[in-house]
């Protein structure tokens, strides 16, 4: 006789609650780990607070600003000022990650930030 092959679900389900989530967390961790090392190859800009990288997030272009986590009071200033106002000429805010760094992800403006602009 051959070994019975139980789709993936019915396993999982057979796992205790706490196995089933150390897992999930732990597959989740390992995900993310290799998306951020394979997403933040392409750096924008350096500034004080942390770096920028280009990325593309489910087709659509984006920038993801990686800041340590020193920097939680800058970091929450910005995240309050960008859910709470809205206007055309602020980049729009996409989400945030807390997950060993803090990381805010915004939509991707093309002709470069307000810095070069302006010394031109």
């Amino acid at each position: 006789m051959g070994m019975v092959q139980a789709p993936l679900a019915v396993l999982l389900q057979a796992l205790p609650a706490q196995q089933w989530t150390n897992l999930w967390n732990s597959l989740m961790k390992n995900l993310r780990r290799q998306l951020m090392t394979s997403i933040l190859l392409i750096r924008l800009a350096k500034g004080g607070f942390g770096a920028v990288y280009y990325a593309e997030l489910r087709g659509e272009k984006a920038a993801i600003k990686k800041m340590a986590m020193q920097a939680s009071r800058e970091f929450l200033a910005e995240l309050k000022v960008l859910t709470h106002v809205h206007h055309l000429n602020l980049v729009h805010l996409i989400g945030c990650c807390v997950e060993g760094s803090l990381f805010l992800v915004y939509e991707y403006i093309e002709n470069g930030n307000l810095s070069t602009w302006i010394r031109q």
